[in-house]
């Protein structure tokens, strides 16, 4: 045995020996004690590296033996040697591709003496994995809407130019793997790295199923990649079917590829980049048996070695009745190759229906061949030239086959280029679905048609009403006596086709329109195009004017309008009352603008209708109804005044009191009031009802009246004791009143909720109490503060227009807002730092939209907030304000 030291760049050799004896190997005494003489250092020498990415191998000499160790640094070490020798190697792997590194060499001789030596070197670039390409990409669905063929196809390209593949398999929801072949084979595969995936659609489970494929390159690098195929077999694909390619991103939608990577290119189907072999898609189902396929065709180049062995000369059409390769032609291969029949599996296609150019002697032109792909019929009269745009249409009826192509612009034949007849018996397919192809040749082709054909045409659809004048958006019929039949319609005068709308529950017209149907049933020619001409009236427009608002007693100008340009008739109008509280006075009910007045508060709708004598349209108007935006104040004397758009409807000054006013309040209508005194009486003033009081009921309350607040119909009130007594009057329901409770501090106001089912009031500690079964609890003060926290009691309270809230209201001014009611000032919140009121608040109101209010001060002085506008204030009147109400 011994060491060996390669030159640079080849691999250690192995070590050999052959021995015949062992034995003890005894030290002569001569020998001297290296420890007693060895007294120089080890010296590293002759170093070599082999890099790789990922890995580095070396080997050095030493100048004497020793033990060693090799390290990169920040990356891994390895002992060379746990013996001393003076040849070391060995490799250190995990590192970083493409990266400056150092190797640290280290020995250590039988002395203890070291040497070490620092080896600069870099990793060689990462190992290219090879490169998946899946040309549908990862999420493919087959079986919607129908079954093209027996197998589906999963079509790509593996590369991998650094490396180069060595292999590529697939699975199948995770069952064994199978070889995939790669192309070139001058057939299917025809570009280096191509593979074509067939499975059988009979191997697919429905819904989901997952095919892996795994690409290994001669590096061991491998990559994977995975496609979900979605699969379903309860369809089946219509036979009137169009494609419209500009209409689609994905061509999938539309078609199953089965060989090549076509692309959707300028509203056309194009061929792979790389023209090749048969490049097919299919459209259609295996259960089509006969039918007619129609679309325009342009070629722009062919292939150079469209004549080569395999290919024989380019050609461009269809193939009509296909089912699917088979094991024939190649037999073993994958992607299987076969196109003839085997008289065991569904026989591939019935017919090639092309232009062809065989190479060898055969002329150029237009070829029927038959499942055997013997030629049965052949035009040389037709000539093709590249880049000149043709139409094809192709046709199988029974055992016949037909075509006809001719250049597009120019009329369509009378007579079909090439008729077969493949006769009965055979090998011949009863049907299959269509194939668009080319072979060896680059071709842009145009929007597809398919029509089911028979003997006879289908019955023409009968669309109702038979024309003439419409109402805009009025809904026509089509209907047909055919049985599983679809029909197809335009409404521009175009001819219908399968890429035409498909009609199902009527067609709204709103302009004039010509209605043209047609009618597809499978087994039949498509039917006569049935034809109506619409002449459609446009409706009146009409506006009944923006929603607006309006004060109880007011006029409401009403700027509703209409107009019309072509009814049989001038348009007329009409103002109708939808719905709302109360009655609606219209000035005229046939004048689009024209005024109202309303009998109560509360949201009406107003519809002002139109027609033109064929039409009738209608637009609604919401008004909403509030009280004046005005507001009374009364003195303890009864002095009433009033200020902004209300009226002065009479007063108590003036008139010896068995007591002195405490409240005032006015009907919804805001056309009348009460006012309340402290021994319970009340007087009504305008519009104001008489419902009642306590001294005309012989009653004298304990405690006094402190205030009043009337029902939403303003036939009734109720009056407010200091203890919490309520006493009802009219159509007011009594709920409850704490007169029978203890109170902390006496109560000050009221407010009654806007349904008139339930009340609150509030005690001068802005405690609450609610009675009835609206009227909700929304908090209360002593939940926050206590009374003797209070900068000033509460002196009274308001309800909001919802009903959902309320505020209350100290003598400084001070707002406390609850429930829904928003805050919108406070007299604290203006007045500036240090200063105060000249005389307490006593009273405060809501407007009728409840987004502001209105205080009163003792002394006349009002302060409004939020939308309450201000018209005026008694302050300076001498008398003492005890009340307001609006």
């Amino acid at each position: 045995g011994g060491n060996a030291r390669p030159a640079s760049g080849q691999a250690v050799p192995a070590y050999s020996a052959l021995v015949d004896y062992f034995g003890p190997f005894v030290a002569p005494d001569s020998l001297p004690s290296q420890t007693e003489s060895d007294v120089t250092d080890p010296a590293i020498s002759n170093e070599s590296l082999a890099v790789s990415n990922t890995a580095v191998t070396f080997t050095f000499d030493v100048s004497e033996p020793a033990t060693g160790t090799a390290q990169v640094l920040s990356h891994g070490s390895v002992v060379t040697s746990t013996i001393p020798v003076a040849f070391h190697g060995g490799t250190i792997t995990g590192l970083p591709a493409d990266t400056n590194l150092t190797l640290r060499l280290s020995v250590t001789d039988t002395a203890g003496r070291t040497d070490t030596n620092d080896v600069p070197f870099k990793t060689s670039g990462s190992a290219t994995a090879p490169v998946i390409e899946v040309f549908y990409g990862p999420q493919q669905t087959f079986g919607s809407p129908g079954t093209t063929q027996r197998w589906v196809n999963i079509v790509g390209n593996v590369s991998d130019p650094q490396d180069n593949v060595q292999s590529v398999t697939y699975t199948l929801n995770g069952g064994a793997a199978k070889t995939l072949t790669l192309g070139p084979d001058q057939r299917r595969l025809d570009t280096p790295g191509d593979f074509n995936i067939d499975i059988l659609r009979s191997d697919l489970q429905p819904g989901t199923n997952t095919v892996v494929i795994t690409a290994t390159d001669t590096t061991a690098e491998v990559t994977t990649s995975t496609v979900q195929i979605q699969y379903s077999d309860t369809s089946t694909w219509p036979v009137a079917y169009g494609i419209d390619w500009s209409q689609l991103t994905d061509l999938t939608e539309a078609v199953d590829v089965i060989d090549g990577k076509w692309q959707i290119s300028g509203g056309t189907l194009l061929t792979p980049t790389v023209a090749g072999y048969d490049r097919l898609v299919a459209v259609g189902d295996t259960s089509w048996t006969d039918y007619e396929i129609q679309f325009p065709f342009t070629v722009s180049s062919f292939t150079a070695d469209a004549d080569d062995p395999q290919s024989f000369g380019p050609g461009v059409g269809v193939f009509l009745r296909w089912n699917g390769h088979n094991d024939t032609v190649v037999p073993g291969a994958q992607p299987q190759q076969g196109f003839l029949p085997d008289g065991t599996n569904p026989t591939p296609l019935g017919g090639i229906l092309w232009w062809s150019d065989p190479a060898g002697s055969p002329l150029p032109g237009l070829r029927i061949q038959d499942e055997n792909t013997t030629e049965q019929g052949l035009d040389t009269g037709f000539t093709l030239t590249l880049g000149t745009t043709y139409e094809l249409r192709a046709q199988v009826i029974g055992s016949v086959y037909r075509l006809k192509v001719w250049e597009q612009g120019t009329a369509e034949p009378g007579t079909w280029n090439l008729t077969f007849d493949t006769g009965t018996g055979g090998n011949n397919p009863a049907s299959g679905s269509a194939v668009i192809v080319a072979h060896e040749a680059t071709v842009n082709f145009g929007d597809v048609i398919v029509t089911p054909a028979g003997s006879s045409a289908a019955a023409a659809p009968t669309i109702s009403p038979s024309g003439g004048a419409i109402n805009s958006g009025a809904t026509i019929e089509i209907t047909t006596t055919e049985p599983d039949a679809v029909i197809h319609y335009t409404t521009d005068g175009s001819t219908p086709t399968p890429l035409s709308p498909v009609y199902s529950t009527g067609v709204t017209l709103n302009g004039d329109a010509t209605v043209k149907a047609i009618v597809y049933t499978e087994g039949k020619n498509p039917s006569g195009v049935t034809s109506e001409s619409f002449n459609v009236n446009s409706v009146p427009t009409v506006s009944a004017g923006a929603d607006a608002s309006a004060e109880l007693g007011n006029v409401l100008t009403l700027n509703g309008s209409a107009t019309d340009t072509d009814g049989p008739s001038a348009v007329s109008v009409t103002w109708t009352k939808v719905s709302g509280p109360g009655s609606v006075n219209f000035a005229s009910t046939t004048s689009a603008a024209t005024t109202a007045t309303f009998s109560a508060l509360g949201t009406y709708v107003l519809r002002l209708s139109a027609t033109d004598g064929l039409a009738t349209v209608t637009d609604d108007v919401t008004v909403s109804v509030q009280k004046k935006n005005g507001y009374w104040i009364v003195d303890a004397a009864g002095k009433v005044t009033e200020f902004g758009p209300v009226s002065h409807h009479g007063d108590l000054s003036g008139t010896a009191l068995s007591s002195p006013v405490t409240a005032i309040g006015s009907n919804p209508t805001k056309d009348g009031y009460w006012l309340v005194q402290r021994d319970g009486g009340v007087a009504e003033f305008g519009a104001a009802g008489d419902f009642g009081d306590l001294p005309g009921l012989g009653i004298t309350p304990a405690f006094d009246i402190v205030g009043m607040a009337a029902t939403r119909t303003g036939n009734g009130y109720y009056l407010l004791g200091k203890d919490g007594g309520i006493f009802s009057f009219g159509d007011a329901n009594f709920y409850g009143s704490t007169g029978a409770i203890v109170l902390d501090q006496p109560v000050v106001a009221m407010a009654a909720h806007p349904t008139g089912e339930g009340y609150w009031f509030v005690a001068k500690d802005g405690g609450i109490f609610t009675y009835g079964p609206d009227a909700k609890f929304n908090g209360s003060l002593p939940q926050f503060v206590p009374f003797d926290q209070l900068a000033a009691p509460v002196v009274g309270m308001a309800a909001t227009a919802s009903g959902n809230g309320y505020w209350l209201v100290a003598a400084d001014g001070g707002m406390f807002a609850f429930g829904d009611a928003q805050f919108y000032g406070s007299i604290p919140g203006v007045l500036p730092p240090g200063t105060s009121l000249n005389s307490p608040i006593v009273g405060m109101v809501a407007t009728s939209s409840g987004k502001g209010y209105w205080l009163v001060a003792a002394d006349g002085g009002v302060f409004a907030f939020g939308d309450a506008p201000f018209f005026g204030s008694g302050a300076g009147s001498g008398g003492q304000v005890v009340g307001l109400t609006g």
